[in-house]
C-alpha cells in the first residue's frame, strides 16, 4: 500500500478512502468487509512505524542535548573572553591617544 499520498499538501482522507474501496465494491462486493478490516491494520502498521520512527528521532535529539549545551556553554564563554579582549583593546587604544595626544599637537602646531 502506498502511504506517500498522505504527504501531500492536498491530501484528502474521504478521497482516499473512497479511492481504497471503489475498487473492492466493483471487483468483489462482498468483501467491503474484509477489506476494512485489512486496510485498518495497515494503517495502524503504518501508525506504530511513524510512532517508532517519532520516538527515535526524539531519543535521537535527548541525547545530542547534552553535547549541544557544552558547546553552547564554550561558545558563551569565547564570547566573554572576546568580550573582555575588546575592552583590553578599546583601553589600550585610548590610553595610546592619551599618550600621543601632547606629541600630535606639537606636531600640529605651524612652524
Amino acid at each position: 500500500m502506498d502511504f506517500s499520498k498522505f504527504l501531500a499538501d492536498d491530501f484528502e482522507v474521504k478521497a482516499w478512502v473512497n479511492g481504497a474501496f471503489r475498487a473492492v465494491q466493483q471487483e468483489a462486493p462482498g468483501k467491503v468487509d474484509a477489506h476494512a478490516a485489512t486496510l485498518v491494520m495497515k494503517l495502524q502498521l503504518f501508525i506504530q512505524e511513524v510512532n517508532n520512527a517519532v520516538e527515535e528521532t526524539s531519543h535521537q535529539a535527548l541525547q545530542s542535548m547534552p553535547r549541544v549545551l557544552r558547546e553552547v556553554e564554550a561558545l558563551k564563554q569565547e564570547a566573554a573572553f572576546l568580550k573582555e579582549q575588546m575592552v583590553l583593546v578599546r583601553e589600550d587604544i585610548k590610553k595610546l591617544e592619551e599618550d600621543t595626544a601632547q606629541s600630535m599637537q606639537v606636531l600640529d602646531a605651524p612652524l
